[in-house]
Order: structure tokens, then sequence, then C-alpha cells
């Protein structure tokens, strides 16, 4: 089991957060122009600091291994965009192995990228940039430093410059063009690599958005010298009041990659949600830059497939919901099927009781078919979750999945069931704490996990 890194997040507000649905993403930031166009940046006197401070501490073991780890994350924005011409931002990490890597087991069950060097502490440096509204006058957004586009075809992580032109026109065009040096954080950040892209956006009709990129990064390494670039295309459309689709495309290298559409259609009044998806890869992925397959040392080649998703989502009274969905995988040759490179379908309900009895707990009870090449399961999953109060949320519960991958490790964990507790506690408008115990029962092994933190929002 690989010794898995917390995802950070960010409290910036420029780009979209990762994974956001391209209907709610707000490509341009907004800018506010309350005065003539300055050859200076304006700060204000009472300049705002605001972000987000929080640690945990975790304990796992399986069999004779053991691990315990503590992490520190820090997010802080300085000025607020468009009342501040000049505005900062900062994500980092603190990593501090507590017991040391362990004997051979602990090694080989828990070891993770924080392990690379040896050190007992490490300290991640994810962004650090500024940001301009108007440099010198200019009608344009800049931003120097250490920073992450989420909206580039593939997420763009890099040390650099970054430019942007405000909504221009009655069809909102917006360009820009960005480049520097793509991070590493583990491999070691080389000024023998490189990143640079170039973007458009408009609304050039009613509720309807278009985006093109172009991405290319050059990845120097001992073996290989990948020159690599991207196009990237993608269309969201508002159909009536109640549609929504979007739609994207991407070309790698000259070669088709792959193409991705989704459709959401609600009633209105938040009763009855359904969408439904498709993605396509197209070729083969092999070896290219890490930007644009980060994973193909422990996946190795992935295979053209067809995967199919649909939800639809209904609130039957005010005590109860329900969802009912499913996703198919087809690889375009059955004799593909390996390790990591799957046909399967999966169909699921889950039905959700809130306001049971007078102490408020909310059930969730999900039923779930899987079945692949060499297996037919049918199982469950539950959630008992009480809040007593706007303070305090308790969990119990437990879930499975057929699949589960450790990327690091090069393994694939089947038939997982997790069972677990967790509390969340409230401490008035800036303090939380949280806790969770975890125990994944599996074929080959078992694991706990004992999970314990605080975060302060400033």
């Amino acid at each position: 089991m690989v010794k898995s890194e917390p995802t950070p997040t960010t409290s910036n507000p420029t780009p979209a957060p990762q994974g956001a649905s391209p209907a709610q993403e707000n490509p341009t930031p907004a800018v506010v122009p309350t005065h003539e166009p300055s050859t200076a940046p304006v700060v204000s006197d009472d300049l705002a600091l605001h972000g987000m401070l929080s640690s945990q501490l975790r304990a796992r073991a399986s069999g004779g291994a053991h691990d315990v780890d503590a992490y520190g994350l820090l997010a802080l924005d300085v000025g607020t965009l468009g009342k501040d011409s000049v505005t900062g931002h900062f994500l980092g990490r603190m990593s501090w192995d507590v017991d040391g890597r362990g004997n051979d087991e602990s090694k080989q069950k828990f070891g993770g990228l924080q392990d690379i060097d040896g050190n007992a502490v490490v300290l991640d440096l994810y962004e650090a940039s500024a940001q301009i509204e108007k440099p010198f006058g200019a009608p344009v957004l800049l931003r120097v430093g250490r920073q992450t586009d989420y909206l580039t075809p593939e997420l763009a992580h890099y040390d650099g410059v970054r430019v942007e032109t405000e909504p221009i026109g009655k069809d909102k065009l917006v360009a820009g063009v960005y480049g520097g040096v793509p991070v590493r954080i583990y491999a070691g950040t080389s000024i023998q690599n490189q990143l640079a892209g170039v973007f458009a956006e408009a609304q050039p009709w009613t509720g309807g958005r278009v985006r093109g990129d172009w991405m290319y990064v050059h990845q120097s390494e001992d073996t290989n010298d990948f020159r690599n670039d991207l196009l990237g295309l993608s269309l969201w459309q508002q159909l009536g009041t109640h549609t929504t689709v979007d739609a994207g495309y991407t070309r790698l290298d000259q070669k088709d990659r792959d193409v991705r559409l989704r459709a959401t259609w609600d009633d209105g009044d938040g009763d009855l949600t359904v969408q439904a998806g498709w993605y396509r890869l197209l070729e083969a992925q092999a070896a290219f830059a890490d930007e644009f397959d980060p994973f193909f040392t422990t996946l190795l080649e992935h295979q053209p497939f067809d995967q199919y998703r649909l939800l639809v989502s209904k609130v039957l009274t005010s005590h109860l919901h329900v969802d009912v969905g499913g996703d198919v995988r087809r690889l375009d040759s059955s004799g593909d099927e390996s390790q990591f490179n799957h046909d399967y379908e999966r169909g699921y309900t889950t039905l959700v009781v809130s306001g049971l009895t007078s102490f408020d707990l909310a059930l969730s009870l999900t039923a779930d078919y899987w079945n692949s090449s060499d297996r037919d399961i049918q199982t469950w999953g539950l959630d008992l979750t009480w809040e007593p109060n706007h303070d305090w949320r308790l969990s119990v519960g437990s879930s499975y999945a057929l699949y589960k991958y450790d990327l690091a490790q090069d393994t694939e964990r089947d038939n997982v069931r997790v069972w677990y507790t967790r509390v969340h506690r409230q401490m008035g408008p800036a303090w939380t704490l949280d806790g969770a115990f975890e125990y994944d029962d599996e074929d080959v092994d078992d694991y706990t996990q004992l999970l314990a933190g605080a975060t302060w929002r400033f």
C-alpha cells in the first residue's frame, strides 16, 4: 500500500478547483475597474491576509508493518482580487516521518514519494506567486512565480509567467500565454525542462463557451528526451434552462488522443437530475512527458477503451433521496486486458433516508453490481451519520471496491471492503477538528488507518 499523499488545496480564487465541472468553471479572474489605469500597482493600506493552516497525524498498520506520519499544510492569500492591484498566493506543506521507515515490510507497504531522499522532514513548495492587475496600465492580468493552471487540457504546474487579457468585445474573448520550467516536486525541478502554452476562450453565441489550448513540454532525462505538444478543444453549451452539454477533444503529438462528451439535465427545482457521459481513449498511451502521462512507469501502456456513465438523482420526499447509476468500460480488444486495463460493468443504487428519529440520523444504503471478465459480484455499502447540531457530525459505514489501485507501488488490490468511523467537530467559525479510523479487508492483506487533524481558517 503506497504512502498516499494528502492532496494540497488552495484558496486562490483565480483558477477553478481541480475536478470542478466545466459548467461551474470561471476561467477568467474577476477584474473590477474602480479607477483609471495607472502606471504603478495599487495596494490598499489594509492588505488582507486570509487562508488556511491544517495539520494531520496519520498512523497505519498491516501485519508486521507500521507507519506514522504528520503533515502541516499552509495556504495563504495576500490581498483581495478586484481591490488590490497586487496580490500574492502561497501553498506549501511540511511532512514528518515520525517513526522512521521501519522494517523491510513497512518500507514495502508504506514507502512513498516522501521517502525518496531519506529525510525525516520534507518541505514541499506547491505554489508561490504574485498577481498584478493591469501592470503599467495594460488591460491584462500578470502572474509570476510558482503556479498551477487547472484549466489547461492537462494540469500545468510550473515556475514562470502567465499573462491573460481582460474580456474583449461582445464575445468576451480572453486570450493568454504562459511559460516556464515545469515543477517536479520529487524528481527535481530543472531549467533543462521547459513548458509553454497559449489559449483563447470566448462566448460567441448565447449560452455557449468555447476554449482552445496548445501546450508544449520539453522534458530532458538521462535516457529520454521528450518534446511533446498537446492540442485541446472544449465546448460548453446551455440548452434552454435545464440542460448543459460539455465536450472535449485532445490531440497529442499529431495523433488523436481522446474525446469526451457529457450532458446534464435538471428539472429546475432540484428534485431530479440526470447526467450521462462518454469518454474514449483513441490511441494507446505510451511514454510522454510527465504532464501528459505521469503514471506510465507504473501503468505502462494504457490501451484504447470506451467508458459510459449514467446517473439519475431523485428527491422522493423531504426525507428520502435515491441515486441510480452505472459505468461500462470496454477495451477495443479483449486481448488487451491486463492489470490496470479492464473491461467491466458496474451498476449501483443508493438510497438516502434523513431525519430518522429524534436523533436526526441519516442512513445511506448502496447496492452494487460489478461484472468483469473473471468475476461477477453483488455487494453493498452503508453510511449512518448523526448530526446532533451544526457543530458535530459522526459517521460509521462501509464501502466496497472491486479494484483499488496503488499507482506508486505498481499493484492492484482486489475485492477491498472498507469499514470506517469518522468524526467532525466545528470549533467556532475558524477551527475544525477531524478524526477517522479505517479498516481495509482485502484478498491478500488487511490494513488499518487512524487519522487525526485540525484546520484553522483565517
